[in-house]
């Protein structure tokens, strides 16, 4: 097996200073002044913000959806997005793995930032719960698996979250998308009549 630091050093970044936590709150209040924080969490000794809580309406620029999974951020890490680590809560907090779906851009299909699905039995489930809460699947990319303690601890290590700014998504995904983008064109030509 590789070594866990590495792959979740891959997929996701270290914790923000506390300028960027200053600016990550900032932001948030001038995007929704009203939004308030649901509940808390502590999972495996990290703190889980819960912002929209299951039942509740989460609102996006281009859509809402009404949450059926609680839906928050882990305090003191930070993404690619360079905001805090998102998540989603299933049911079982005890499940030995989590799955951190890469999601994409709806209109380009590129990367767009990790979402990680804690507390679900399977990748299917994972996969159904993050598809439930958007309009299309254009948003999935595809999803790694990861061991729940290799990825709690390696949100809690200094080391790591000195390792901010690591690559937006893997290599694996960013060809995924890459051919996925190339298969897509070749259909629209192929029905358009301009290819061979």
């Amino acid at each position: 097996m590789s070594d866990p630091s590495q792959r979740i050093r891959e997929i996701l970044a270290g914790t923000p200073s506390p300028s960027s936590k200053a600016r990550k709150a900032e932001r948030l209040r001038a995007k929704n002044p009203n939004q308030k924080l649901s509940h808390r969490v502590l999972w495996k000794g990290l703190s889980i913000s819960v912002e929209n809580a299951a039942g509740s309406v989460r609102k996006k620029e281009n859509f809402s959806t009404r949450m059926k999974n609680d839906y928050g951020y882990i305090r003191g890490t930070l993404a690619n997005d360079k905001d805090h680590i998102d998540c989603y809560l299933g049911s079982d907090l005890d499940s030995p793995v989590v799955f951190i779906v890469h999601q994409r851009n709806a209109r380009t299909l590129e990367y767009d930032e990790d979402k990680v699905m804690i507390g679900f039995d399977s990748s299917q489930a994972a996969i159904y719960a993050y598809l439930c809460h958007f309009p299309s699947d254009a948003w999935f990319g595809a999803v790694t698996p990861m061991d729940s303690d290799d990825f709690a601890q390696w949100c809690k290590n200094p080391d790591n979250r000195a390792n901010a700014l690591v690559p937006r998504a893997s290599e694996k995904v960013k060809l995924q998308n890459r051919k996925r983008n190339l298969e897509q064109r070749h259909k629209r030509l192929h029905r358009a009549g301009l290819s061979a």
